[in-house]
C-alpha cells in the first residue's frame, strides 16, 4: 500500500505525535509499504531517524512565536496535489488538525481517497499558547475549539485515538465520526529497555534517590506541581539524599529553573536538556522513579516508556493516565494539581523497596500490550479495509 501522512509536527521535534508517526512510517516501510510524509520545514537540515523507504516532503513554514520549536504552514500549498498524484496514495492519514492536516484533508477529498484522522492532542486545553490567553477563560472559546475539532475530524472516514478515555471525551463533546476506533500509539520495546550499568555525562548523584520527568518541558505538563512536591519531600526528609531530574526542552524551562531556586531545591534539580536514544536510556536507568503531573495526556507515551525501562510510575489521576496506571498495581496515582498528594505518593515510593518492586513487575507485564508490532498489525488491517486492497 501507499500511505500519505500529514502532520504539523515532525522530526527533529520530539513529542508524542512525532514518536507515534515516526514509528508508524518506519514500521510500515519495514513491511514493504510506501510512505510519504508532508510536514513543516524545521528550519535546518538535521538528519532524520527514518527508514530509507520513507520519503519526506517539507512544506514552507514560519516559527510559531509562543512555542518556537513549532512551525506554522500556510494552508495553501500548490506543490502538494502534483506530488500526491505522482505518488498515487491508497489513502491519506492526517495526524494533526491544523494547517498541514487541513491540506491533507482537502487533498484526500480532491483525489477521492479515504481519509484517516488520528486525534493525538487535547486541543481545547492548550490555552497557554494562545496569543490572547485570557480569551480561553471564556466558555465560548473552548466550545469553539471543540466545534472546530468536530468539524475537522467529522470529514474522516475513520478517526482513531489512543485511549478509551479520549474516545469518551470526543463522543461527549459531540464528534460524529463515520467510525471512531481506539488504537494505541504503541512503543518500540526494542528501543526502550533498562541499561544494567548506565553511564551518564550528567551529574546524576549515584547515592541519591532520583525522581525523573522526561518529555516536553512545557506549561501544560504541570512540571511546577512536581517541583513543589519535591521541595516538600526534601523538607520532610532531612538528611536524605534526593534528586529530581528533568529530561527534555521547551518554553517552560527557564521558569522552572527559577521555581526550583525559589523552592530551595535548585541544587537538587538537574535539567539535562533534550536527550535521545542511548543517552536518554542511560539517564532513565540511573533513576529510581518516574513522575508526571500532566493533565492533557491522550495516552501518555512517556508513562509506557518509563514502565518499559523498569521505573515505578507516579502520575496524575486524570484523562487517559488512569488507563495506563492502575493505582497500587503497576503505578501510583495522585490528585491532579495537588502538591500535597503528589508528595505523599513520592514518599510511599521512597520508603518502600517492596512497593517499587511490585509496581515495576506488574508494569513490565502490562506494557507488553502496547508493543508497537501489535499496533502496526492493527493499522495494516485498518488501511487495507479502507483502501479495499
Amino acid at each position: 500500500m501507499r500511505i500519505a501522512f500529514f502532520s504539523d509536527t515532525f522530526q527533529p521535534q520530539t513529542n508524542g505525535v512525532v514518536v507515534s508517526l515516526s514509528n508508524l512510517a518506519r514500521g510500515l516501510a519495514g513491511q514493504g509499504h510506501e510512505c510519504l510524509v508532508f510536514a513543516p520545514w524545521p528550519g535546518h537540515g538535521k538528519p532524520l531517524d527514518l527508514d530509507e523507504h520513507v520519503k519526506v516532503e517539507w512544506l514552507d513554514s514560519l516559527r510559531f512565536p509562543p512555542y518556537p520549536e513549532y512551525r506554522m504552514v500556510f494552508p495553501v500549498q500548490f506543490r502538494v496535489l502534483p506530488l500526491l498524484r505522482e505518488f498515487k496514495p491508497d489513502l491519506v492519514h492526517v495526524h494533526t488538525p491544523f494547517s498541514v492536516g487541513l491540506i491533507g484533508a482537502k487533498a484526500a477529498q480532491v483525489l477521492g481517497k479515504p481519509l484517516v484522522g488520528t486525534y493525538h492532542t487535547l486541543i481545547p486545553e492548550f490555552r497557554m499558547y494562545s496569543p490572547v490567553p485570557w480569551l480561553w477563560k471564556l466558555g465560548f472559546v473552548r466550545r469553539l475549539a471543540w466545534a472546530y475539532t468536530n468539524w475537522f475530524y467529522g470529514q474522516c472516514d475513520l478517526v482513531s485515538t489512543p485511549s478509551e478515555a479520549m474516545k469518551r471525551e470526543l463522543e461527549r463533546n459531540g464528534l460524529k465520526a463515520a467510525a471512531l476506533k481506539v488504537v494505541s500509539n504503541g512503543i518500540d520495546l526494542g528501543r526502550f529497555r533498562r541499561v544494567e550499568k548506565p553511564m551518564s555525562l550528567f551529574p546524576v548523584q549515584a547515592r541519591a534517590f532520583k525522581f525523573v520527568y522526561f518529555g516536553r518541558v512545557s506549561y501544560e505538563k504541570s512540571i511546577d506541581v512536581l517541583l513543589k512536591a519535591f521541595a516538600r519531600l526534601v523538607k520532610a526528609n532531612p538528611g536524605r539524599e534526593l534528586q529530581f531530574v528533568v529530561v527534555g526542552s521547551g518554553p517552560a524551562e527557564a521558569g522552572l529553573k527559577a521555581l526550583a531556586g525559589r523552592q530551595g531545591v535548585g541544587e537538587r534539580v538537574l535539567f539535562t536538556g533534550l536527550l535521545k536514544d542511548q543517552a536518554l536510556l542511560n539517564v532513565l536507568s540511573a533513576c529510581d522513579a518516574f513522575v508526571t503531573a500532566s493533565t492533557i495526556e491522550t495516552q501518555g507515551l512517556t508513562v509506557l516508556e518509563a514502565m518499559a525501562v523498569g521505573l515505578p510510575v507516579l502520575a496524575a489521576d486524570y484523562l487517559a493516565l488512569p488507563e495506563a496506571v492502575k493505582h497500587d498495581y503497576n503505578g501510583l496515582l495522585f490528585k491532579p494539581f495537588n502538591v500535597r498528594d503528589a508528595t505523599e505518593k513520592m514518599q510511599w515510593v521512597l520508603d518502600s523497596p517492596e512497593l517499587r518492586k511490585k509496581l515495576v513487575s506488574n508494569a513490565r507485564d502490562f506494557v507488553q500490550q502496547h508493543d508497537f508490532q501489535n499496533v502496526l498489525g492493527q493499522w495494516e488491517k485498518i488501511y487495507a479495509g479502507l483502501a479495499g486492497v
